[in-house]
């Protein structure tokens, strides 16, 4: 019941939060007037920032994200059976509540179009405040994991530090953190390339689909924003199969709880993540050539739903990696450390939408070749190279999942890699 309320809490701030993101460069390019790479250069530093902020524990996401998974998982008694099995699936079935209410914060999108952007904007902080209020309503329910006498993990660290660093002799905890910590260092850079590919969903993805056909026959017209909801129905699909399907039979096969270890989830997700890529670069290949053959001022005479493998791709590939992140960063610090360690993956992606941000500012400014043929990113992205774009964290991202499997073969788990610590 107590993770429950919590869960239903953070679907209604995900309607909040991705109802804006989603819409943001369509506000910000439209209204605004900002250039396509302006626009999105903004919304990732905007996400970026979001995510970005649980490390320093701050203000608003930043006090809400690493700490609301990592207390919701906390309500789980691993000393009962039934409840250990149950918290084994607890982060699958959270982002698939978390993806339900990405979802439906795509109505937004058609608020927008029919009534105006104030809605857009007003809706979300209205939900913010039932998710509030919904946190609060369970607050005489919850489990409180304190321990007297105790330190806070950043101190014992700390404390190590100053000490000329971690001993491997020394059995406090303070050294054992350090440690784990220290040993998560190359597996959360080799992931920076995967969030980077997250970041062009709802930006550059947006852009896209915004100059192709996106009338269903002869009624329904599909807004670019609303194309992201393929993630998050591919996600919600993904997770039960995940769970009830797949890991059952893995289990079968390994003798682990979890079915696979956590690092082979994140490693197949990202390999997914490169195909969509791929896929990516070969669809705006093919949009910018039919642009071309009909003018580049014109919609282009190409349907929307080209674009649906890249979505459904990323989708899929979003709800194993960004679980087994979650289970891996989760497990692989000290109990004392749980907020810590999933602070650890938001800080990721909001890096990672840095990093995006970095690179189509960075080719944007790069000089031409004399002919207009230097900039990807034009205000008109049928003139661009949308597709080179694609190629590039394609190849970035092999790269990053190359170093991810070198440190995965060397990595030593906790409790040997099953997902409930």
């Amino acid at each position: 019941m107590a993770a429950s309320l919590i869960m239903a809490s953070e679907i209604f701030e995900r309607f909040a939060f991705f109802g804006i993101y989603t819409n943001l460069i369509v506000y910000l390019s439209g209204p605004l007037s900002q250039s396509t790479a302006t626009a999105a250069a903004n919304v990732n530093a905007w996400f970026g920032a979001g995510f970005m902020l649980p490390l320093l524990v701050a203000i608003a996401q930043a006090g809400r994200k690493p700490c609301a998974k990592a207390f919701a998982a906390d309500q789980f008694d691993i000393q009962d059976p039934s409840e250990r099995r149950s918290k084994c699936s607890f982060f699958n079935w959270w982002y698939c509540a978390l993806s339900s209410g990405m979802a439906l914060s795509l109505i937004l999108s058609y608020i927008q179009e029919n009534l105006g952007w104030p809605l857009v904007f007003g809706i979300p902080c209205v939900c913010m405040l039932v998710s509030l209020l919904l946190f609060l309503v369970g607050s005489k329910t919850y489990r409180y994991n304190v321990k007297e006498n105790e330190t806070s993990p950043y101190s014992n660290i700390a404390k190590e530090i100053k000490q000329d660093g971690f001993s491997k002799d020394c059995p406090t905890s303070a050294s054992q953190a350090g440690e784990v910590i220290s040993r998560l260092g190359p597996i959360w850079c080799t992931c920076l390339i995967y969030s980077v590919i997250l970041a062009q969903t709802s930006t550059l993805y947006t852009k896209q689909g915004s100059t192709m056909d996106r009338s269903i026959g002869s009624i329904l017209q599909i807004h670019a924003a609303s194309l992201a909801i393929f993630i998050h129905i591919t996600a919600v699909v993904t997770l039960p199969i995940y769970d009830r399907v797949f890991v059952p039979i893995a289990r079968a096969l390994t003798g682990r709880q979890s079915g696979i270890t956590t690092l082979q989830r994140m490693g197949f997700g990202m390999f997914l993540s490169i195909i969509a890529m791929m896929v990516s670069s070969i669809v705006e290949t093919k949009r910018l050539r039919t642009a071309a053959e009909h003018g580049v001022d014109e919609t282009v005479p190409m349907s929307v739903l080209w674009l649906l493998p890249q979505y459904i791709l990323c989708g899929v590939s979003s709800a194993i990696t960004n679980v087994g992140s979650t289970q891996f960063f989760y497990d692989e610090v000290p109990n004392e450390s749980k907020s810590m360690g999933l602070a650890l993956i938001f800080t990721n992606i909001g890096l990672g939408s840095f990093l995006s941000s970095l690179l189509v500012t960075a080719i944007e400014r790069a000089p031409s070749d004399g002919h207009g043929r230097g900039n990807w990113f034009p205000k008109n992205l049928n003139e661009g190279h949308l597709d080179c774009f694609y190629w590039l964290i394609f190849g970035l991202d092999a790269a990053g999942l190359i170093a991810f499997i070198y440190f995965s073969k060397s990595y030593s788990y906790r409790n040997g890699g099953n997902a409930v610590s």
